[in-house]
């Protein structure tokens, strides 16, 4: 049916579920089997396809065309990633501004300065 990149690790679940729609498919006869076996596994591939293909073009030296799905989740992913950098940065800085404070309120041997007591 399909062939997934090794890397998402979604292959072995893909063709099982494959299985158990064409075991299904089978116990209804073999009346119109292919047409029915594809329309089922269409549904159990879509999702891990459409997943696979859009990590791979956010790569812009992939090559092939961008459907309006890959290219917002390309929007989404840059925007988680400009929201983690600026949670990182906050924390980096929060701890920064912390150990200045203290370093501030203490003298060489560590200890609080009288006037800074809380």
């Amino acid at each position: 049916m399909c062939s997934f990149n090794p890397v998402y690790g979604q292959g072995m679940t893909v063709a099982a579920q494959e299985a158990s729609l064409l075991q299904a498919c089978l116990r209804c006869g073999d009346a119109d089997l292919a047409q029915r076996f594809f329309n089922a596994a269409k549904a159990a591939i879509d999702v891990p396809w459409n997943i696979a293909v859009g990590n791979d073009l956010r790569h812009p030296q992939v090559q092939g065309p961008r459907s309006p799905k890959v290219r917002f989740a390309r929007v989404q992913a840059r925007q988680d990633r400009w929201r983690m950098q600026a949670r990182v940065l906050s924390f980096v800085m929060a701890k920064f501004v912390m150990a200045r404070l203290v370093l501030a309120m203490t003298n060489s041997n560590g200890a609080m300065l009288p006037s800074q007591h809380l």
